[in-house]
C-alpha cells in the first residue's frame, strides 16, 4: 500500500509529525530492526520429564490401589487422632513446669535476650 494513500484517509492535523517522519526514511528500511531469535534446538528435556512424571503418578496410583482396600477394613485414624489430642492436652499441662526448670533452654534464651538488650548503660569517660 502506498504511503500517500494511507496517510489521505486519516486526518491531516494528526498526522503532521508522523507524515514527516515516513517521507525521511529510505524506501526499503524497516522501522523496527528485525531481531535475530536463535533457532532453540530441540532436547527431550520436556520428554524426559514429562516420561519420569508419568513413572511416578502410575507409582503413586499403585501404592493408593494397594493400601486403600487395607485402610478402608483397618481404619487406624481415629485411634491416632486420640493419642495426638492426647499428648498435645499433656505437653499443654506441663509446659510451664517444663519452661520454668532452672536448666532449661526457655529460660536460658530470655536470660540472653534480656541481657544483652535491657542491660544497664555503660558509663563512658
Amino acid at each position: 500500500m502506498d504511503k500517500k494513500k494511507l496517510l489521505k484517509v486519516l486526518p491531516q492535523e494528526d498526522l503532521q509529525g508522523f507524515q514527516d517522519f515516513i517521507e525521511a526514511q529510505p524506501k526499503e528500511t524497516n522501522f523496527l530492526p528485525k531481531t535475530q531469535t536463535p533457532k532453540k534446538e530441540s532436547s527431550f528435556e520436556h520428554f524426559e520429564f514429562l516420561t519420569t512424571d508419568a513413572q511416578r503418578l502410575l507409582k503413586i496410583k499403585n501404592l493408593l490401589g494397594s493400601k486403600l482396600p487395607f485402610f478402608k477394613k483397618f481404619n487406624q485414624a481415629q485411634t491416632l487422632i486420640r493419642q495426638q489430642q492426647a499428648e498435645i492436652t499433656f505437653i499443654k499441662n506441663n509446659l510451664f513446669m517444663i519452661s520454668d526448670k532452672k536448666d532449661s533452654l526457655y529460660r536460658k534464651s530470655l536470660s540472653d535476650v534480656f541481657d544483652n538488650y535491657f542491660e544497664p548503660p555503660k558509663e563512658s569517660n
